[in-house]
């Protein structure tokens, strides 16, 4: 028996097609990793010119002249934060944070500050370990712990009504610091930023490279 014509194309037109309307062009995917890479470079770029910056200017201010300061505000906080370079986890966290803040007068312009040191304490992160019997929440009670310990401490040390001496920049008085210098960690940002520039040239030099072995 012959099959009728029309039926049969129409069968062929209602052939399951969501499987290729779910693939992904290749137009669509260069777009992607494109933007991935733009991402990576103009990242990159942008921290490391700002870590270095602050590099520089850490490692000045222990030559910057000082001025006598008072501390008029010190408190804990408990507040909602980024994520920093390096840190694991979420892209937002809550975190316990001293806040600091002190006057001082350069050439009788009364000015005030908040920045302690260029360079924190590097921060210890407890993860949670099966292996150990520490779970993540105990990890994250035990991170808080240490956080607002810390906090406290640094409250502490500088307690309201505490005189203080002040760095500030010479030809920006604005900018000032407690406790002047440079360390190891200031080199986070702008090795961070190295990085990203690195491996997003090394995806575009293979995009590059693979169009061209294509055509």
């Amino acid at each position: 028996m012959t099959e009728d014509p029309e039926k049969q194309y129409e069968d062929t037109d209602n052939e399951d097609t969501t499987g290729d309307e779910a693939k992904l062009s290749p137009r669509t995917w260069t777009v992607i990793l494109w933007s991935v890479i733009l991402f990576l470079i103009v990242g990159g770029t942008v921290a490391t010119f700002f870590g270095v910056r602050q590099v520089l200017e850490a490692n000045a201010s222990k030559d910057w002249p000082t001025t006598e300061g008072k501390i008029i505000d010190s408190s804990v906080e408990y507040e909602t934060r980024r994520r920093k370079p390096g840190e694991s986890g979420s892209l937002t966290r809550k975190d316990y944070r001293a806040k600091i803040l002190y006057e001082y007068r350069v050439d009788e312009v009364a000015l005030t500050g908040t920045r302690i040191a260029y360079v924190k304490k590097m921060r210890t992160q407890v993860e949670g370990d099966s292996t150990f019997g520490i779970d993540k929440s105990t990890a994250r009670a035990i991170d808080r712990s240490t956080a607002k310990a810390r906090a406290e401490g640094i409250v502490s040390h500088y307690p309201k009504g505490k005189s203080v001496s002040v760095y500030y920049k010479p030809d920006n008085p604005k900018v000032c610091v407690l406790e002047p210098g440079l360390g190891l960690q200031a080199f986070v940002a702008p090795v961070f930023g190295v990085v990203m520039i690195i491996f997003g040239g090394y995806l575009a030099w293979a995009a590059i490279t693979g169009t061209r072995d294509k055509q």
